[in-house]
């Protein structure tokens, strides 16, 4: 077991750079698949499922949108959908995953009943992108990265290891972009089993992260809280899960577990609300107001997020009839990223979590750097294509490969350039000290004379780089010691015997 831990914390750092990794790539993947590939058809309007039997429903069309590309199609209110392509509906699922096969201004043929008579019409295809799914993904991006920073700057942080859970579970959730699946089969229930953990630890991982930021309070040193706090999300992710499991074996219609997911969803509602009132009581405990000012910008981030979760949920709904027949009035939900953005410059700003200045600078310097990089190897790439292109494409890729030498050469100095005043920028004493040891450097090649060299050192130690006390020890015929140009040292100073190697 000693083992164990010697080695888990020897490759501590890996690990945690190593799951962050993979927990952004997550991320990225998400907002991939809800760009290109889980784009959901639109036919602007409702289908509402009417049972028939246990395994089967009667759908019909509700909602439909005036001048719609539905109504347009001679669809109204009341109809009853039986096939998309061919293909018999047995229930809504099914509909979605079949109307979803059709790209962007296809035409899906529709079998539709109406008063008893059956008719066929065709039915222009929309694409949608679930705004709710990319407010999702994209805080779940932005959490993670943050949380990784706050992570690695005090690894056995109790606040930092929950803060960094938090950004592990809003990835989890925004595992939802890939539900439904159930055409995946066992990955469907493994992406399925993620995402439910998820839901069913946030609401007291949260809650339990705000009774401990910034002061703990009284109550959260009692150990049965802790155990509490993680032994209760663990039994309902089990009970959930098992629920999965009896949903996709038939032991549960589907209305039972839509019904168990929508009472998660109130519970996770519930919870936020109650995180959100200890962050307003830990805001009220602090006594100084400079100590004030980070949790009240993360007090105006909750309350901005609640602002817009309440707008997506109960306003925009009333102004559009449905998501499908207006769905930009619902876009406003991706506004949700801009809370981690205001947590990471309420921490960054006011260093909470131990996040030093070092560490902000470290940041903020990687990112300018790779940015500025990145552009510049862009523009020398975009401009190589374009004139290889106006040359002849049949030698495109050798052209390109000599203008990006050729480029590269002339504008190396200029980003040189910048990445000093970037340096200067974000560490002004390590490039001072810098820029003094390469005129140093320089000024020595020209100096003659042991006296004078060692004038110029002092003067450059002492001067330039304001250090109180110098010496340097000079080494004579009897491998005595003996101290020169001293500054805040005894001069009268000879060493007999030292450990200094002898070159």
């Amino acid at each position: 077991m000693k083992t164990v831990k010697e080695l888990f914390l020897k490759y501590r750092q890996h690990l945690i750079i190593g799951l962050s990794i993979v927990l952004i790539a997550v991320t990225v993947i998400n907002i991939y698949f809800i760009l290109e590939v889980r784009v959901t058809s639109n036919d602007e309007c409702l289908w509402i499922p009417k049972y028939v039997s246990k395994d089967s429903v009667a759908i019909y069309f509700d909602v439909v949108k005036v001048d719609g590309v539905t109504w347009n199609a001679g669809i109204r209110n009341g109809d009853q959908l039986l096939e998309i392509d061919g293909v018999k509906l047995k229930n809504t699922v099914q509909a979605t995953i079949t109307l979803n096969e059709f790209a962007s201004g296809d035409y899906a043929e529709y079998k539709v009943m109406r008063d008893g008579n059956i008719f066929t019409t065709n039915v222009y295809i929309k694409k949608l992108i679930r705004f709710d799914n990319l407010a999702g993904s994209l805080s779940a991006l932005f959490w993670m990265i943050i949380e990784f920073i706050v992570l690695t700057a005090k690894p056995d942080g109790k606040i930092h290891r929950l803060f960094y859970f938090l950004g592990v579970l809003s990835v989890l959730i925004s595992l939802r972009v890939h539900l439904p699946i159930y055409d995946y089969g066992i990955l469907s229930i493994l992406i399925g089993s993620l995402w439910l953990t998820g839901v069913c630890f946030i609401p007291f991982i949260i809650n339990y992260f705000f009774w401990n930021f910034p002061v703990p309070f009284k109550f959260v040193e009692k150990a049965w809280i802790k155990r509490t706090v993680f032994l209760l999300p663990a039994l309902l992710s089990v009970l959930a899960i098992l629920s999965i499991s009896l949903t996709y074996n038939g032991v549960f219609s589907e209305k039972v577990f839509m019904n168990i997911i929508q009472s998660l969803g109130y519970f996770v509602i519930a919870a936020n609300f109650t995180a959100w009132i200890a962050l307003i009581v830990q805001y009220k405990r602090i006594k100084t107001k400079e100590n004030k000012k980070p949790v009240l910008l993360m007090l105006i981030a909750m309350t901005f997020g609640f602002a817009v979760a309440v707008y997506t949920a109960q306003i925009a709904p009333a102004i559009a009839d449905t998501f499908y027949n207006s769905p930009e009035y619902f876009a406003p939900i991706i506004l949700i990223a801009v809370v981690p953005l205001i947590f990471a410059y309420s921490i960054f700003k006011y260093q909470l979590m131990d996040v030093s200045v070092v560490v902000k600078n470290t940041i903020i310097y990687g990112i300018a750097t790779v940015s500025v990089a990145a552009i510049y190897f862009f523009v020398i790439y975009v401009a190589g294509q374009s004139i290889s292109s106006f040359l002849g494409a049949e030698n495109q890729g050798i052209v390109a490969g000599v203008f990006f030498i050729i480029f590269a050469l002339i504008f190396q100095s200029s980003k040189n350039k910048f990445q000093d005043f970037l340096t200067k920028r974000f560490y002004p004493e390590q490039f001072a000290q810098q820029r003094v040891l390469m005129d140093l450097s320089n000024e020595l090649a020209t100096v003659v004379g042991l006296d004078n060299i060692l004038e110029l050192m002092k003067k450059t130690f002492v001067d330039a780089l304001k250090i109180n006390k110098f010496g340097i020890l000079i080494r004579d015929e009897n491998n005595n010691l003996s101290l020169n140009k001293c500054v805040g040292i005894n001069e009268e100073c000879i060493i007999t015997k030292s450990n200094i190697t002898h070159f």
